[in-house]
């Protein structure tokens, strides 16, 4: 029996279908056929072959522009839900633990979820993300929006939610599966240990807003539990990482004299702690015996590091999740309950990296 020969074109035929199933095409049009042909590395006469076939079977339309769109489905019901989830290029692995179970949740519903990925705050694919073709998105922007950017979010806040930062002010429901006021949790853990003062060590930029909402339940745990303790803050370093920056304003500390009496930190993340331990290691400083860190989130981290870090455990993301997609699947129609998606309690995960503190 002879082998049916796969042309190129049918090739591209199978990838251009795959891909417009999936919405990778965030403006809903295609490239033009002499930028795929470029991209794909075949000539402009192949991917028009291509197109055209597709055409043909009602998966494209030509444009009046001469652009090539998916051609909608008669029955609107039959279109399957399509999903962004926008997140900074490189997540951790926090990050894309949240992508993962949003996948799963999106699945659920017989939709597909499109992962979207910016560099800078002034990203052009922020602003395409939010103009694509989807019926809904979620995103993670920790900085302080541009008026301009605030106004498109305002405009488009039926079909978003926010994961991690409260943008319920502008009528965004925001998912938090670790509430920043937990830090209190790690605060009494070392009050109970018999530490007397916890200090705080941060190393992220001054306009995030979950950084800086930790500081202030850090401050209010100390006021409330009678401790003394000290901020830790600097950003500036542009090392790598918040690992590698937490590092270095630890050594830091230690050359300027400032951690002789510290005896525990709680660190703004578990990547910080993590980066703070390792000087600590490079300073001959035992952590869980010497001195005492913690983190927040991040819980790979936490558990694999070692010594293992003490860390605020995020509760499960896939109920929050679910109620974020149900804003987006209703355009908020009817909702009943606060915009702030919040889980009401965490674990703290306890681990070797916190003790008693030293005998003088």
């Amino acid at each position: 029996m002879q082998k049916q020969v796969t042309t190129k074109h049918d090739e591209i035929t199978q990838l251009l279908e795959a891909r417009i199933e999936q919405g990778l095409y965030l403006k809903g049009t295609l490239p033009g056929e002499q930028s795929l042909a470029d991209e794909l590395g075949v000539s402009y006469l192949t991917v028009r072959k291509a197109t055209r076939q597709l055409v043909d079977h009602g998966l494209l339309t030509r444009l009046s522009n001469g652009r090539l769109a998916a051609k909608p489905h008669e029955n609107s019901g039959q279109r399957s839900l399509q999903i962004g989830i926008l997140v900074p290029m490189f997540p951790g692995h926090s990050m894309s633990k949240w992508v993962a179970d949003l996948n799963r949740v999106v699945n659920e519903q017989n939709g597909s979820l499109r992962l979207i990925s910016y560099t800078t705050e002034s990203d052009p694919r922020i602003f395409e993300a939010l103009d694509a073709d989807l019926d809904g998105l979620f995103f993670i922007y920790g900085h302080e929006p541009s008026l301009l950017l605030k106004n498109l979010l305002i405009k488009h806040r039926k079909r978003l939610v926010s994961l991690w930062f409260d943008l319920t002010q502008l009528g965004i429901p925001s998912i938090e599966n670790a509430p920043t006021r937990f830090v209190s949790k790690a605060v009494k853990h070392l009050k109970d240990l018999g530490h007397q003062r916890v200090d705080f060590l941060d190393v992220s930029a001054p306009d995030n807003s979950v950084a800086r909402d930790r500081v202030l339940y850090w401050r209010q745990a100390l006021e409330h539990y009678d401790l003394q303790g000290e901020l830790f803050h600097k950003f500036d370093y542009y090392l790598g990482g918040s690992a590698l920056n937490a590092r270095q304003l630890t050594l830091d500390l230690h050359a300027q004299g400032k951690l002789k009496d510290v005896t525990a930190v709680v660190c703004s993340t578990t990547d910080m702690a993590f980066g703070m331990q390792r000087a600590c290691h490079e300073l001959g400083l035992t952590v869980g015996k010497d001195i005492s860190v913690a983190g927040f989130g991040e819980m790979y981290t936490a558990k694999l590091s070692v010594p293992s870090i003490t860390a605020i455990e995020p509760a499960p993301c896939v109920p929050l999740l679910e109620q974020g997609l149900q804003w987006i699947m209703t355009n908020g129609k009817d909702w009943d309950r606060l915009l702030l998606i919040s889980s009401l309690d965490v674990e703290l995960f306890i681990g070797e990296s916190t003790g008693p503190p030293p005998q003088a």
